[in-house]
Formats: structure tokens, C-alpha cells, sequence
């Protein structure tokens, strides 16, 4: 196994695969019975594919949503679209000075020089 790979999830997901896949041959073969029984040679065939299809999507989306959700509760393991997108200014560096509501740290104005020049020139 590789490095964060939960056994019980995985045997979910192939679980989930089976049974979407199984899901696509059991609805084939049911219309395929049902055609040759009622003599209506493609109709059940193509209904039941279209069944079997949309059970299998069906089936494929809420094992996307579990697989997603167990990797969560296990606190991730690894970058993926499960993952959440990073905070802005999420940085792993911390500020030094005193933090307004938002928890980042006050900006100050680019000094230009020119207010000393003003101050000087205001005293004489």
C-alpha cells in the first residue's frame, strides 16, 4: 500500500465500482430477456441500457461524494480536488505586529521622505 492510503476506502471504491458496473450488465441483460420475450428485439435492450447507465453515473457520483468525504474525516492525505483551497494570505508566516479583526497585520503607507521634507519646511 502506499503512504496514506486508507485499505477500508479502497475497498469502498471497488465496492462502488462493482456495483455500478453490475448495475449497467444486470439492466442489458434484463432488457435483452424481456426483448426476446415480448418479441420487441431492440427496444428493452436500449431501455435498459439507458437504465443501467444512469444507475451506473448514479452510483459512480455517490462514490465520489464518499470517497471525498472519508478522505476529510482522515484529515486528507495528499492535494486533490477534495482538498480545500488555501486561505488568502495563509503563508505559515505569522505577523509580527498587532492584527486587526481579519487576523492579518495592519498595512502601513510606503514612506516617500517627502513628510519629513514637509515638517522641516512647516518650521521655518
Amino acid at each position: 500500500m502506499g503512504v496514506g492510503v486508507n485499505p477500508r476506502g479502497l475497498g469502498s471504491a471497488y465496492q462502488g465500482a462493482l456495483e455500478a458496473t453490475l448495475a449497467v450488465v444486470i439492466s442489458v441483460l434484463f432488457g435483452v430477456w424481456l426483448d426476446t420475450k415480448f418479441d420487441a428485439s431492440p427496444a428493452f435492450f436500449l431501455t435498459g441500457l439507458g437504465v443501467g447507465f444512469g444507475a451506473f453515473i448514479l452510483r459512480l457520483t455517490r462514490l465520489l461524494r464518499e470517497v471525498g468525504r472519508s478522505d476529510d474525516e482522515e484529515g486528507g492525505g495528499g492535494e486533490g480536488p477534495s482538498d480545500p483551497a488555501p486561505r488568502a494570505g495563509a503563508t505559515g508566516i505569522e505577523a509580527s505586529g498587532p492584527e486587526d479583526k481579519l487576523g492579518s497585520a495592519p498595512r502601513s503607507e510606503p514612506h516617500s521622505g517627502h513628510e519629513h521634507d514637509r515638517q522641516r519646511d512647516n518650521e521655518h
